[in-house]
């Protein structure tokens, strides 16, 4: 009575009940709670984004960032720096990171 380890495939894992390969979500730049599109997408896309993949890149582990313990509250400093505090929208930003069921 031990333990035994066995080699895993990979692509079995990753597969849903039917045998398909299990989606992500992919979540576009029309899902973002912008008021102004145009210029909120822009201050997106030069200040938020910029602040949070510079962060990444300075992990250990920059490719599983949705597991690190500070990434909501750098989510939530970024958007702040930028927008205005509004509770609707960081629930908006960041519950995609944080909702793995």
């Amino acid at each position: 009575m031990g333990v035994q380890l066995k080699t895993a495939d990979i692509t079995a894992i990753k597969c849903n009940a039917n045998g398909h390969r299990s989606a992500q979500p992919r979540y576009k730049n029309s899902d973002l709670p912008l008021k102004n599109s145009s210029r909120d997408l822009e201050t997106w896309r030069e200040a938020v984004l910029p602040h949070i993949l510079d962060w990444a890149g300075s992990l250990e582990e920059p490719f599983s960032i949705s597991t690190h313990p500070d990434l909501e509250e750098l989510i939530k400093y970024a958007w702040d720096e930028e927008f205005p505090a509004d509770d609707a929208v960081y629930y908006v930003v960041c519950y995609p990171f944080f909702n793995h069921s």
